[in-house]
């Protein structure tokens, strides 16, 4: 049996899967993570609730690894500058770029 759920990371929802092996032990799948793994049953909760900053790590490296050269401008004013990072602070996100880039490339 697999069960197939999501998980909300930074306003972005990311997919895993629990295949129950036997009654001790499931395998955990999240290409988002990079996990692909067994798990004891009893370990699933702590796994689960660790998953968002699995998936961070994972996200970080990623971009890390991916320099990024390019610069994107463009001109707003004062009152729209400071909607936008209003927009960004109460939808969970550190910067302003990650808030424009993700509504943007969504």
């Amino acid at each position: 049996m697999t069960i197939k759920n999501y998980i909300e990371v930074d306003n972005k929802k990311y997919s895993y899967f629990i295949e129950i092996v036997d009654s001790e032990v499931s395998k955990i799948i999240c290409k988002s993570a990079k996990i692909e793994q067994e798990f004891l049953n009893e370990d699933l909760v702590w796994l689960l609730k660790d998953l968002p900053n699995l998936i961070k790590s994972e996200k970080e490296h990623k971009e890390h690894k991916e320099k990024k050269e390019d610069f994107v401008r463009f001109r707003v004013s004062k009152k729209e500058k400071i909607l936008l990072q209003e927009k960004a602070k109460n939808s969970g996100f550190k910067t302003l770029s990650a808030f424009i880039k993700n509504k943007i490339l969504a």
